[in-house]
Parts: C-alpha cells; structure tokens; sequence
C-alpha cells in the first residue's frame, strides 16, 4: 500500500498571530545564563510554563495583571524570544516578525533583530511575544536574520532553550 501526500497537506502555511507587547503585563523575564545563551527562547503553553520564564513585578498602583489569564492555554500559546541588550529607544521595535508559518505539525518563526545602536549604558532583558494558536508541535524552528537561532521539540518536552524547570 503507497501513502501520498497532497501537496496542499505539505506546504507551508501562515500562522495567525498576535504580538504581545513588552509592557502589556506587569512582569519580567527571570534571569538566564547569557553569556552561554544569548537567546531565550520558550513555547508556553501553561500558565506554570509562563510562571517558569517570566517573574512578576509588584509596584504601587500599577493596574495591570502579572500574566495572561490561565484560560489562553485552552486555545493559545505564547511563543518566547528574549536576549540581554542596550537599553533600546522602543521596545517593541529591536524585534521585527517576517513570518511565522507551519507545515503539518512544523513551526517556522522568522524575524528580524536590530540590534540597538545607542549610547545607552544600561541593559535590558527584551523580548518578542507571540500568541498563536494552541497546535502540539512537534518541532518550533526560530530564524534571526535568516540564520537559524534555535530549535524548540515541544513535544519531547523541551518546551525552553535553555532548558526551564516549570513547577507543576
């Protein structure tokens, strides 16, 4: 018996995403071994995977929640990529999405980094944040100006480069 596959079935299709801003929760990303990896990368789909990455920050009067709430994950994951920088003029403009895409249980992430060009003397743990939908991939490939940065297996619960020990 030959199995075939369509050719619609394996090509590379355009995941809907939604970019999540650096100050759209009242957070941060823990810290991490930089030096060894320059990048975080993580695919969240708990909020105890969540919890694992990014640390909460307490200030009077701030109004904002520490974390998406906990039903995202039903429908949803959130797609990781930080590194340490200069402190950048915009947040949100260091990291520039080209594409993210998929093919059959395969996701593929490009994206532009620009690394700030500042006389800054400070520096940042920065990151880009992307909700998409909730697919149990077997392999999440990351591109940084076009060079592969990252290889993410999620489904052999390495969810998290470098690895992060998420509490049940």
């Amino acid at each position: 018996m030959t199995t075939s596959v369509s050719p619609l079935m394996a090509a590379e299709q355009l995941v809907a995403y939604i970019r999540i801003s650096t100050n759209q929760y009242q957070n941060f990303i823990k810290n991490w071994d930089d030096k060894n990896h320059p990048l975080l990368v993580a695919c969240i789909d708990t909020a105890a995977h969540y919890d694992a990455v990014f640390h909460p920050a307490p200030v009077i009067g701030g109004k904002k929640a520490f974390a998406p709430d906990a039903t995202l994950y039903e429908k949803e994951q959130i797609l990781i990529i930080a590194r340490v920088m200069k402190n950048p003029e915009n947040m949100d403009k260091v990291f520039v999405v080209k594409e993210v895409s998929a093919n059959l249980n395969q996701l593929t992430i490009r994206y532009q980094y620009d690394e700030p060009k500042n006389d800054a003397t400070s520096q940042v743990k920065n990151f880009l944040a992307l909700q998409i939908p909730k697919i149990s991939y077997a392999k999440v490939t990351i591109y940084e100006n076009d060079k592969m940065v990252a290889v993410l297996k999620p489904s052999e619960k390495l969810w998290s480069i470098p690895e992060v020990k998420a509490e049940p």
